[in-house]
Formats: C-alpha cells, sequence, structure tokens
C-alpha cells in the first residue's frame, strides 16, 4: 500500500516526425496531434506526478538529433516524463537523450512509493517485439523482491495475441515468459501499460491487468478474427490514459480522447 494515490499521465506512440502517409494511408500530422494532446493534458485541473511515454517516441530516426527535439516538445508537459523504445524507435539514441544514467534500455524509478519497471521490448529492425534472458531475470528479481510495495510494469509490445492477425504478427514474442514471470509478484503488481496497438485495449490473464493507451497520432480499428493488414480508423481521436494508483490499492484508468482542431 502507499500513504496517498499517485496519479501519472499514460501517453503512448507519438511517432514524431513521421510522413502523415504511413503505408499509403492519409494521417493527421503527428506534430500536430501531439501538440494538441500536450495541451489537453497541461489543462487537466488535477496534479499528476510524471507522464509514462511507452514508445514508439520518434518515427525512424535517422539522426540522434530527432530525440533532442522530441525532448523539448515533451518538456512542454507541467511534469516530468518516462520513456521506453518501441520498435520506430533507435534505442541507444533514445537513452542517450532521456535517461544517459542508465547502462542499459530497460530501467526502473520509484514515485510516490510505487515501484516502476519499464522494460524495452524493441528489436533493432524489426516490427516485433522481445525481452530476452538477461531483461527477463532482471524483471524477475524485480517481482521476487519489494515486499509489499506496489510495483507498475510498462512495455511497449502487447504481450499476447488479440485476435486480430495483422498487429498479432507484431506480438512480444517472449510475451508468455513475460508474463510468467509477472506472476511472481502477485497482488503487489497493479498493472502492465503498453502501446503499439493505436488503440484503447485491456488484456486479462490470470489476474494481471495490460492496458494499452491510444496513440497521439492515429488510431487503428481491429476486432476479433481480423485478418489482412492494418486498418485506419478515422472515425476515433487521438488520447491518453489518466492512471491512478490508489493508496488502497485499487487501479482506476480513464481513457481520454482528444479533438484536434483543423
Amino acid at each position: 500500500m502507499t500513504s496517498q494515490d499517485l496519479t501519472f499521465i499514460h501517453l503512448t506512440d507519438t511517432h514524431l516526425y513521421a510522413v502523415p502517409t504511413p503505408g499509403g494511408f492519409k494521417s493527421p500530422d503527428p506534430q500536430r496531434t501531439a501538440q494538441a494532446v500536450i495541451q489537453h493534458i497541461n489543462a487537466q485541473p488535477f496534479k499528476f506526478e510524471f507522464v509514462l511515454h511507452t514508445g514508439d517516441v520518434v518515427n525512424d530516426p535517422t539522426d540522434p538529433v530527432r530525440y533532442a527535439e522530441a525532448a523539448a516538445l515533451l518538456a512542454t508537459l507541467r511534469a516530468p516524463v518516462h520513456t521506453i523504445p518501441g520498435n520506430h524507435d533507435q534505442r541507444d539514441w533514445l537513452r542517450a537523450q532521456f535517461y544517459p544514467h542508465s547502462l542499459t534500455t530497460y530501467h526502473q524509478f520509484e514515485a510516490g512509493g510505487v515501484q516502476f519497471a519499464c522494460l524495452d521490448t524493441s528489436v533493432p529492425n524489426k516490427p516485433y517485439g522481445e525481452v530476452g534472458a538477461a531483461q527477463l531475470a532482471w524483471l524477475e528479481n524485480i517481482c521476487t523482491g519489494g515486499g509489499d510495495q506496489p510495483l507498475v510494469v510498462a512495455m511497449h509490445h502487447h504481450p499476447f495475441k488479440t485476435g486480430s492477425e495483422g498487429m498479432d504478427g507484431l506480438v512480444t514474442l517472449d510475451g508468455l515468459a513475460v508474463h510468467e514471470v509477472l506472476r511472481k509478484a502477485g497482488a503487489r503488481l497493479k498493472g502492465v501499460f503498453f502501446g503499439h496497438l493505436h488503440e484503447h485495449v485491456i488484456l486479462i490473464r490470470d489476474g494481471i491487468t495490460y492496458l494499452s493507451a491510444p496513440s497521439t497520432w492515429f488510431q487503428l480499428l481491429a476486432w476479433p478474427g481480423q485478418t489482412g493488414g492494418f486498418v485506419m480508423d478515422e472515425r476515433a481521436l487521438p488520447g491518453y490514459n489518466i492512471v491512478t494508483v490508489g493508496a488502497d490499492g485499487r487501479l482506476t484508468v480513464r481513457a481520454i480522447s482528444v479533438e484536434v482542431g483543423a
């Protein structure tokens, strides 16, 4: 338990500096939508401790300066930002910009009495995810220690298949192994937050809740049994999640959509 509620913002898949026509899809400008989401977050009437960005901060960068530019934009948020790599990120450039004190792109931090373990599921030049043995061992040490301190885990890729063929080819390959390690944390694990899907999805397995946030860019439309490639949801708005880890152990998540002006 914690002495008081902890609230943070879950942001994901900004894809800054991407072209507005990925894969032939017509999409909004990612800088404009990210700025609109940031303005919406900053206008919230409550205090939040930090922003957790679960990857694809930048879209296929060819120069590390893109991360300095992304950091400048994210710095306009009224709270600190914690990031992890996505499949479109260059992991070492991201680490050097956002957490140069860490020797690895997976890391942990503490806020409000809650422990946060941030995984790196990115595989260089591949769209799918993988955690790997070294990171799993690191995660197991976290999950089997810590007493009764609340734990929150962040990752970019979804851990399990969702029934949508296009995205399920881009799943975390060792996601089941990750899940088995997370089970060892027991009741102290409050939730696992991820991105990648460009939609708000909740996965529950063995009592563990996994939640994604909408992208700040464009959203994808998926359904059970979907076959074929990706479908862009032109009706869905960019957004983010408001997350509260309660002092009484509860987890509350609010999905927020943001209107973007013309």
